[in-house]
């Protein structure tokens, strides 16, 4: 879904997904060279091992403090004193120093050596039952919702070629399917060599609700595209870039792509695009998650209506800080996270892992993925 900035608000606006996370969110300052670099970068190794343990010591805290509750009839808070619950914490405090630092100190080697992870990692794999994300505000801690399928994906099975594609493998079994997408920023594709190149799927956008104007617009090689890759093999899926406001408009855009898909055999789901727009302008961040969730519901259940399988394609700040996913639990995630590990807490059916890919017949860059129809079939 690479896109580029264009003055006329029609069109989709500037890259603007954050799918990579293993950075905060505010953005960083050019650094000056340093004389005093090793020594800087021995201390902020030190000061980013300290942070760990606090986590780790703070998590142990507030794990042991849950189990506690859970063991013990419900009371007011009136039922400790100060000074009781001052020597409480310390005690759970210094248990968690005892048993846990030469733990900690490990998990920390660990996953340091072996993947060169950053702090959300870290955080993600202290905090399971959550979702973390960030945003300018700070990071976010999102209880996962029980009513959504866990991700059931084993880092070991990923898979990694040299030209940078990942694949899934199980049991010595591949259990993914490579894919593209594609809209009219990779020109005139041959889609002969494509399929060639092994590619088994592609999404191919159908249009976008302009950011500014509201107006909708058919991408200009949607026709060409889409016959292209069905003409030689490729099973084909569609989105469209939402900038809905209301739940008429998501209908409206529901209505725009069933008319141009119809008399084509789709077999992969049709993707409403929910992500960010860094403008002012940008209707579609004036609304809720609320008023969000609502047009998602509404573009998904007319897709689904008129027999096909919907889908909705987002990062973590999509899922997690602009939808209501509780309300949208029977509707399969296409993913985009941007590394070498598969980072979603939830079940999902399609991991777009870059946007920088290589394929014999598109000329550029053009974003990869993988499905998982073995494991979150849609």
């Amino acid at each position: 879904m690479s896109t580029e900035e264009i003055m006329d608000f029609d069109r989709e606006p500037k890259k603007k997904r954050r799918v990579e996370e293993e950075t905060p969110a505010p953005k960083s300052r050019k650094k000056k060279k340093n004389p005093l670099t090793a020594v800087t970068i021995f201390l902020s190794v030190i000061t980013l091992l300290s942070l760990f343990l606090c986590l780790y010591l703070l998590k142990m805290y507030k794990d042991k403090t849950v189990t506690e509750e859970t063991k013990t009839p419900a009371v007011s808070e009136a039922t400790y004193t100060q000074e009781e619950l001052d020597l409480k914490v310390m005690q759970a405090t210094e248990e968690g120093r005892n048993l846990g630092s030469a733990d900690v100190k490990d998990f920390i080697r660990d996953i340091i050596t072996t993947r060169g992870a950053g702090l959300y990692e870290i955080l993600r794999k202290l905090y399971p039952d959550e979702a973390v994300y960030s945003d300018a505000t700070g990071y976010h801690f999102v209880p996962l919702s029980p009513a959504i399928p866990k991700n059931p994906v084993k880092d070991e099975g990923l898979m990694y070629a040299p030209n940078g594609e990942i694949s899934y493998v199980l049991n010595g079994e591949t259990r993914s399917v490579k894919g593209i997408d594609v809209s009219a920023f990779q020109g005139d594709i041959d889609w002969t060599k494509v399929a060639q190149s092994g590619v088994k799927f592609a999404f191919i956008r159908v249009g976008y609700r302009g950011y500014g104007s509201g107006a909708m617009v058919e991408d200009e090689k949607f026709r060409q595209n889409i016959e292209g890759a069905l003409a030689n093999g490729i099973d084909v899926g569609v989105y469209f870039f939402d900038q809905a406001i209301n739940a008429a408009e998501a209908l409206e855009e529901a209505q725009f792509v069933l008319e141009r898909i119809a008399g084509y055999n789709i077999t992969y789901p049709i993707a409403i695009d929910i992500e960010t727009v860094d403008d002012k302008v940008a209707r579609g961040m004036t609304i809720s998650s609320a008023e969000r969730t609502i047009i998602c519901r509404t573009f998904c259940d007319a897709i689904s209506n008129a027999g096909y399988k919907p889908m909705i394609y987002g990062n973590n700040y999509s899922f997690f800080a602009m939808l209501d996913m509780n309300q949208l639990s029977d509707v399969p995630m296409w993913y985009a996270f941007f590394n070498t590990y598969l980072y979603n807490p939830y079940q999902c059916g399609i991991w777009q892992y870059s946007s920088t890919g290589s394929v014999n017949g598109i000329n550029g860059a053009v974003d990869m993925n993988i499905a998982f129809p073995l494991d979150a079939p849609f």
